[in-house]
């Protein structure tokens, strides 16, 4: 459900009257104020939860049985609050509370399912300069026989994930230098095809700059293999 949902901090209801567990975790206190949000999950998946105020607050999320799912203070952009869990089906509650003192504002909450991720499809070698307002997610086909180098160069701390065909997963964060990322692949028969490459900010946010970003066979030799397959 993507729709967004209001509440308001009222005296007297604090966070110890909907979970009195709550002195056994950090970040949310039984005596602080609060605006709870109760919500079913009906199917199983990855959600997206929020909460938006005008003041700065965090969210605790908690099962039926009292137990909590998760903590935010801050999210990707800004002072509110965000989440993305994997739930399953069930009942559920976000207990919001003010960051500091007392708070008469109201609380905006919503939850909703994540959208699968959209690729863009193309072709290696790839050579190219855009403004990156975003996450991006490719979907590249590369041909065998060549070792390739894919970096990313800018100002923005980046990411960059390769999965090839055969499944195998190479991550890189700041094997570039100056927190730019750098791989080198060998593509064979074996794993040549779409390889799906996700460029994503490091710190989650604040997405919002330019970045070169190649993908092309290797030119001449390097010392190092950047190259870091993940154990799946």
């Amino acid at each position: 459900m993507d729709v967004w949902f209001s509440g308001e901090f009222l005296e007297g209801a604090l966070v110890m009257n909907y979970w009195p567990e709550a002195g056994d975790y950090y970040g949310v206190f039984p005596e602080e104020q609060a605006v709870v949000f109760e919500f079913e999950i009906e199917e199983d998946g990855e959600y997206i939860i929020d909460a938006s105020c005008i003041d700065d607050i965090k969210m605790a999320i908690i099962d039926d049985m009292d137990v909590m799912v998760d903590y935010n203070d801050d999210g990707p952009e800004g002072l509110d609050p965000q989440l993305i869990l994997q739930l399953s089906e069930g009942y559920y509650s976000a207990i919001v509370t003010p960051y500091n003192d007392n708070s008469t504002e109201f609380v905006d909450f919503r939850y909703a399912m994540e959208a699968p991720i959209v690729r863009e499809s193309g072709f290696a070698p790839m050579d190219e300069t855009f403004q990156m307002h975003s996450n991006v997610y490719w979907s590249l086909v590369f041909e065998p026989g060549n070792t390739y180098e894919i970096f990313a160069e800018s100002d923005i701390d980046l990411t960059l994930t390769v999965v090839d065909t055969a499944g195998e997963e190479y991550f890189s964060d700041d094997d570039g230098g100056d927190f730019n990322p750098l791989l080198e692949i060998e593509c064979t028969t074996a794993n040549a095809g779409a390889w799906e490459i996700d460029l994503e900010s490091y710190s989650g946010g604040g997405v919002n700059g330019e970045v070169y970003f190649v993908a092309r066979p290797l030119r001449g030799n390097r010392a190092v293999d950047s190259s870091a397959p993940v154990d799946l």
